[in-house]
């Protein structure tokens, strides 16, 4: 039987379409990608400043990469992607380039010095056109296209930068700022220090509340055992008490710097009343912070207490709700032991412990 001339094209350009139907899709970038540390990776790396950290008016988004002070160390891509926004201005982040991932993630390195490769001479380009050194850039996907381990910037001091150093973020695709930490799993980085409690303060919370006799809030300095904080001395109480806590997580021995206390539980006579986790902060919600620590205190003297129990209006999602507020009655029948454990983003903990007494109202 004889082929048509169409069904001699149609079998001769079958192999073709059948190969291009199941050939292997080729990878652009690498789908499995660690996290590279961003300034001198594979050597030992150290910390200004930790995602969550509690700031006058924010929560910190990310890490602060020190510099030693230096200026122009060469900052590399953390992973593939494309660069998808950079700016230019003189506050906030400065000079800050951000790429996005094949996962979704995007990474943000913000107070750069200047700008490397092809984004240089573009972002100059426009500078000029626009006649303004304030730059606020997005780019497609085809336009500068990174690889791991490239030569993006140079670590700076620009914008509302302190010192030299470098912001590192990561953030996923609902704009929620991660833990560089827990989901970089950086191995230049090392802490071995538990967090360190200063102060503890308690508040009446109602009308009908007393503190050693007294309504208000009260403040009291904190013993050291070890990695264990206490107060030596029963506290008298009565009614529905708040419990705030001044804690910080040392980064490094002699370092200045302190970081944030993520992780906090609380326990009264064993039983778990408050759980507190911040593994990720949303940018929407990131002036939420004045519901959760003491803003008055804060505001008059510097110091920033972590609030024990979720106050009215705090709408955060860094609680456990099925443990209630954390807002804690205290019981008139026998004295109560409050535990509270704080962790750090490596898991190293400490522990603070107080009594409660009881201590009914005499009209």
């Amino acid at each position: 039987m004889k082929l048509s001339r169409a069904g001699v094209i149609i079998f001769s350009v079958l192999p073709f379409f059948v190969h291009a139907q199941f050939s292997k899709e080729v990878e652009k970038f690498p789908k499995e990608e660690k996290y590279l540390y961003p300034i001198n990776p594979g050597k030992p790396g150290s910390l200004a400043g930790t995602m969550g950290e509690l700031r006058s008016t924010h929560f910190h988004g990310g890490i602060d990469i020190r510099t030693n002070n230096m200026v122009g160390l060469p900052v590399l891509a953390s992973k593939s992607g494309y660069i998808s926004r950079a700016t230019m201005e003189g506050v906030s982040y400065g000079n800050a380039i951000y790429i996005t991932h094949p996962d979704g993630n995007t990474t943000l390195y913000a107070h750069l010095d200047k700008f490397k490769g092809a984004l240089a001479e573009y972002v100059l380009q426009e500078q000029y056109r626009r006649k303004t050194g304030l730059i606020d850039l997005f780019f497609r996907e085809d336009q500068f296209e990174i690889m791991q381990g490239d030569t993006i910037g140079l670590s700076g001091n620009s914008g509302s930068s302190g010192g030299p150093h470098l912001h590192f973020e990561i953030r996923d695709s609902l704009n929620f700022t991660l833990d560089p930490i827990i989901v970089g799993a950086f191995p230049e980085l090392v802490d071995k220090l538990p967090p360190v409690t200063e102060r503890i303060a308690l508040r009446t919370l109602d009308i009908n509340s007393r503190i050693n006799d007294r309504f208000g809030r009260f403040e009291f300095y904190a013993q050291r055992v070890g990695t264990n904080y206490f107060l030596a001395n029963p506290i008298l109480a009565y009614g529905n008490i708040g419990v705030e806590i001044l804690a910080k997580d040392k980064l490094a021995l002699k370092s200045p710097f302190f970081g944030s206390v993520n992780y906090v539980e609380m326990r009264v006579d064993s039983t778990l009343v408050f759980r507190q986790a911040i593994e990720k902060v949303s940018l929407a919600e990131t002036r939420s912070i004045l519901t959760l620590m003491d803003f008055k205190t804060m505001r008059n003297n510097g110091s920033k207490f972590y609030k024990l129990y979720i106050d009215d209006g705090n709408e955060l999602n860094f609680y456990d709700s099925t443990l209630g507020s954390g807002k804690i009655n205290v019981n008139q029948k026998k004295d109560s032991k409050v535990q509270i454990q704080l962790k750090d983003s490596y898991g190293n903990s400490s522990t603070f412990s107080f009594r409660f007494r009881p201590n009914p109202i005499t009209k």
